[in-house]
């Protein structure tokens, strides 16, 4: 079992994370660390490559969207913006072919609606619209199964699905019971 925490009341929750933080602010904690980002591009040129901007422009661009994605995903959820839920303004469905009408599933989100975006999060979408946030990456390949982290995000997402749906926990009343 994983234990979660709520991050807004019966709106968004996060996996709980061993360092303290859970997976929603550990993402946007590392994303606006100036050390973390430079070290992640000079650790990793081929993502330098793959989005054709040189290191001190990848830690730029990545500050100021993290900034941007992560007041758009609070302000939607605290009602400080018009739309009423992350459905299709942040999230969308990982998988092809999959909507908003299947009770749980794995979804995705772009830190920008348009243009480059460097930033995923990933998170699964319960029955009543909630969500809980699994991790999130810099996204350095065209496929996510095409890196290791991808990969590995992936596999937490399906297990942890999996988890919820075999356990009948469907909604945000019912995962109350993983909150720490």
């Amino acid at each position: 079992m994983f234990a979660l925490t709520e991050v807004v009341k019966e709106k968004l929750f996060a996996l709980k994370e061993g360092g303290g933080f859970d997976a929603f602010h550990q993402c946007f904690e590392d994303w606006q660390d100036v050390g973390y980002v430079f070290n992640f591009f000079k650790n990793r040129p081929e993502a330098l490559a793959y989005y054709g901007v040189d290191l001190h422009a990848a830690v730029q661009l990545i500050l100021n969207e993290s900034e941007q994605f992560f007041d758009d995903i609070l302000n939607i959820v605290e009602g400080n913006r018009d739309a009423q839920s992350l459905d299709n303004i942040i999230f969308q469905p990982l998988h092809e072919g999959d909507d908003f009408d299947l009770p749980m599933i794995e979804t995705k989100a772009y830190g920008k609606e348009h243009g480059i975006s460097f930033l995923r999060l990933y998170a699964i979408r319960l029955s009543d619209g909630a969500y809980i946030v699994v991790g999130g990456l810099i996204k350095t390949t065209k496929a996510l199964q095409d890196c290791e982290e991808g990969k590995s995000m992936l596999k937490k997402l399906k297990e942890i699905a999996h988890t919820l749906r075999k356990n009948q926990l469907f909604d945000a009343f019912d995962v109350g019971v993983l909150i720490v």
